[in-house]
């Protein structure tokens, strides 16, 4: 009677010292990885301006530092070390992560800043003249707006084909017509043209003006020319 029972606590202790992982046959459990730095924040926020702007970066995550790139690769713990803000005058990418003690480097923040050209006033005209001369609206040109096509200027060639480029004839043709007639009023020609493009513009006092001035200065024309061939006669003689 009193053996059962020794017999049952050895039984027992065998159990709990299996249960409890000791020996050649127990696991460990690995730590859990390390938390994620945050990603770098920047301040103003990327877009578009019409002035040279200062870039300031920062980061929630304590004691954290941080890399960047200003040329859209990828920063790296080698990469310059952020210290200050970043200024630029010019289209410009930054790139940042943020490395800290007892994290895991945070995922890229990246920020386009470009710099715009003065506001561009942009009209319309169509064909079926539901639009003449109708403003549109404004926009911002850039460097990087640009499309695919690229104007490529060959001195060797006095003409050349240039793909995507261009303006409305009568967009263009009445600013440099009118500089024609301020440096010479008598230009007749200049101002019978001037005075169609006017019409395709439907100013009509515009192109009354013209037509004016072209039927005056082409009669004084004509006449200073009779002028000329009367007096370069060969059978014209002083006094006669």
């Amino acid at each position: 009677m009193r053996t059962i029972p020794l017999g049952v606590s050895f039984a027992l202790l065998t159990l709990v010292g299996c249960s409890s992982g000791s020996g050649s046959g127990g696991t460990t459990t690995p730590p859990p990885p390390p938390p994620v730095a945050a990603s770098p924040t920047f301040a103003p926020t990327p877009g578009l301006f019409t002035t040279g702007q200062s870039v300031t970066l920062a980061d929630t995550t304590t004691g954290a530092t941080i890399h960047y790139t200003i040329d859209g690769s990828t920063p790296t713990t080698t990469s310059t070390t952020y210290t200050a803000p970043i200024p630029f005058t010019a289209d410009v990418t930054i790139t940042a992560i943020a490395v800290a003690t007892d994290y895991t480097t945070s995922p890229t923040t990246q920020g386009l800043y470009q710099i715009a050209g003065p506001t561009v006033s942009v009209v319309q005209s169509t064909h079926d003249q539901t639009q003449l001369m109708a403003a549109q609206a404004a926009t911002l040109f850039t460097d990087t707006t640009a499309g695919t096509n690229n104007v490529i200027v060959d001195e060797a060639q006095t003409y050349q084909t240039i793909e995507g480029f261009g303006a409305a004839f009568t967009d263009s043709a009445a600013p440099l017509l009118e500089q024609v007639i301020a440096a010479d009023p008598s230009n007749y020609l200049a101002h019978f043209r001037l005075s169609t493009v006017y019409r395709k513009l439907h100013r009509p006092d515009d192109v009354k003006r013209e037509l004016d001035a072209y039927t005056r200065y082409k009669d004084m024309h004509e006449k200073l020319t009779s002028i000329y061939k009367t007096l370069d006669s060969p059978d014209k003689t002083p006094g006669k």
